[in-house]
């Protein structure tokens, strides 16, 4: 028994190697397109949280400066420090002396801070040692004093004038009292609204825990200094080295929210999502080998049965002959159907050639040569130059069809063959019978079958003209490009029976599906029709019907399938 190559592994190998990397490839684009999107989507929520970070911060940095503003307006406090500032005793604490004052402008600003939550102060200070506080009980007067002797005072009035009057501190405890609450201070300057001069320094001090709790970011919110990078907020935390932040600035004070970024997938999450595409490739490649083991199959199976069936065509008395090794069914088939379309081709082109001079071979007048140069020659020595004509184109039109060695010639030669049989039934018939030939310059010299368009013009004097008076008319026009080209003959015959056109038909059919040499009809429509289709494949349809007469009609190429074709009239392709 043969022994069979794998043909079904040579069928699925190569398909299962270029899936297998399709799918890899995809694999690996989606995996990293989804981490992309993961990172993006990361980042997107990171710079939200630090943007509403920064929106919480500057709410909680203007209720501060909303108090300080209040402290202003308040014509009491501002109208005292004025009077201070303007006044004789410089050097020490006024409000020190100025019980009833002191009272007054300290109620002033607690009044201001009743209803808030969390842990406020306002302290009030000039530089000359005045200085008033919502906490006065607890105030340290040297530590005051000594920021003063320091010139901490005006240092403090320069940085607020570069800073439009306002200014944060970062968190520290209150430097002017024994509390231990971390405090964030916002400084502006003491003015009313009457007057650019500034006579003290407010400061609004509000507790760190307050921050805390109005922010509830745990450890991944930061608030940072722009100008060092120092961390505000949470206190006493120092910046990691190596870590990226994504930021969004505050109003007003020189900081900024930041929030720290590795690389917005956690490790955890990284190796989920990596199983994830692993299983997912797995069961990709195994639904698809299923697929292509089933699809392999359904190919090779009936290749292989064909390979064998081819083998026993090519051995003698159908047996399959052994062979060593495995066998390339492809190769066996290709290798067969080509000896079988080599020998096709031969067979039939020799029964082309043997049909179409067969055909030719119906009209073989060598014989005749001589004899017509004889009489030619005595009609003109005689004065019939009629007759002289007539000789040299029946002479001409022996000659054309007696080449056996040509199949097609060039449609100059077969309108000259066709110009001179219609010359010479001009000559028989003189004013009975009228012809016209046009034809487009582009298409003589494309190649067609010999006795192509005559037989036609003949077949109208054989069948049109028998029942019909005179006088007759044959038109043959003509039209197109060596792409495509349409054929029309008309005469003013008796026309055609429907019967006859579709024998016509059946008859052509039967030729060109037998393809055999044989009589077929004779030089006429048929004849015309199979040759025109051996010679230019099956790119030529005509079209038969009574137009006052009989009209044929065939074309070749783009023009095939003439727009005017009548219902019921057929088409071969």
């Amino acid at each position: 028994m043969t022994q069979h190559s794998p043909l079904f592994k040579r069928v699925v190998k190569p398909y299962f190697i270029l899936i297998t990397i399709i799918i890899s490839i995809t694999i690996v684009i989606v995996y990293f397109a989804s981490v992309s999107n993961i990172r993006n989507e990361t980042v997107k929520s990171l710079q939200q949280l630090a943007q509403r970070t920064a929106q919480l911060t500057d709410t909680y940095i203007e209720e501060m400066g909303a108090l300080a503003d209040q402290v202003n307006h308040q014509q009491k406090i501002t109208g005292l420090f004025y009077n201070v500032q303007n006044g004789n005793d410089k050097q020490t604490n006024r409000f020190d002396i100025d019980v009833l004052n002191s009272i007054d402008i300290s109620s002033t600003l607690k009044s201001l801070l009743a209803g808030r939550t969390g842990q406020y102060n306002i302290s009030i200070y000039n530089n000359y040692g005045d200085f008033i506080s919502s906490h006065n009980y607890m105030l340290k007067h040297n530590t005051f004093e000594s920021f003063n002797e320091r010139g901490g005072y005006d240092e403090a009035i320069k940085e607020l004038s570069a800073n439009d009057g306002v200014r944060v501190l970062p968190p520290a405890e209150n430097p002017w009292t024994n509390s231990n609450v971390i405090y964030i201070t916002l400084q502006k300057e003491l003015k009313n609204e009457y007057s650019d001069d500034v006579c003290g320094i407010i400061e609004v001090r509000t507790s760190l825990k307050q921050l805390d709790e109005l922010l509830s970011g745990g450890d991944q919110v930061l608030i940072r200094n722009l100008e060092n990078g120092d961390i505000i907020y949470p206190y006493g935390c120092t910046e990691e080295e190596n870590v990226s932040y994504i930021t969004a600035p505050l109003r007003g004070t020189g900081w900024e929210a930041a929030i720290p970024y590795n690389d917005g997938i956690p490790e955890g999450f990284r190796a989920q999502l990596i199983l994830l595409f692993i299983v997912l490739y797995i069961i990709l490649m195994g639904l698809f080998l299923v697929v292509a083991l089933i699809i392999g199959k359904y190919i090779s199976d009936p290749i292989m049965q064909l390979a064998k069936r081819v083998r026993e065509i090519d051995t003698p008395e159908g047996k399959l002959l052994p062979t060593e090794g495995a066998i390339d069914e492809i190769k066996e088939l290709e290798g067969s159907f080509n000896t079988m379309l080599k020998h096709m081709n031969q067979s039939l082109q020799r029964e082309k050639e043997a049909y179409s001079l067969a055909l030719q071979a119906q009209m073989n007048p060598h014989f005749l040569y001589n004899s017509l140069s004889v009489i030619g020659a005595a009609g003109m020595e005689s004065g019939a130059d009629t007759v002289y004509d007539m000789c040299i184109e029946l002479s001409e039109m022996l000659r054309y069809v007696a080449a056996y060695e040509k199949v097609t010639v060039p449609l100059r030669e077969e309108i000259a063959h066709t110009k001179n049989y219609l010359s010479l039934m001009k000559s028989r018939y003189e004013d009975l019978f009228v012809y016209s030939v046009e034809i487009d310059e582009e298409l003589l010299n494309i190649p067609v079958p010999k006795l192509f368009i005559q037989p036609l013009a003949e077949n109208c004097f054989m069948h049109g003209f028998k029942e019909k008076e005179p006088p007759w008319k044959v038109e043959i026009s003509m039209r197109g490009s060596r792409d495509g080209w349409e054929l029309v003959i008309r005469d003013n015959g008796s026309g055609i029976a429907e019967e006859r056109i579709n024998e016509i038909m059946r008859k052509t059919d039967a030729a060109l599906a037998d393809m055999t040499v044989g009589n077929i009809g004779g030089l006429g429509i048929v004849n015309t029709i199979v040759r025109l289709k051996m010679t230019h494949s099956r790119d030529i349809k005509y079209y038969i019907e009574n137009d006052n007469g009989m009209l044929i009609r065939i074309s070749s190429g783009v023009n095939a399938c003439s727009n005017n074709r009548r219902e019921g009239c057929e088409c071969l392709r």
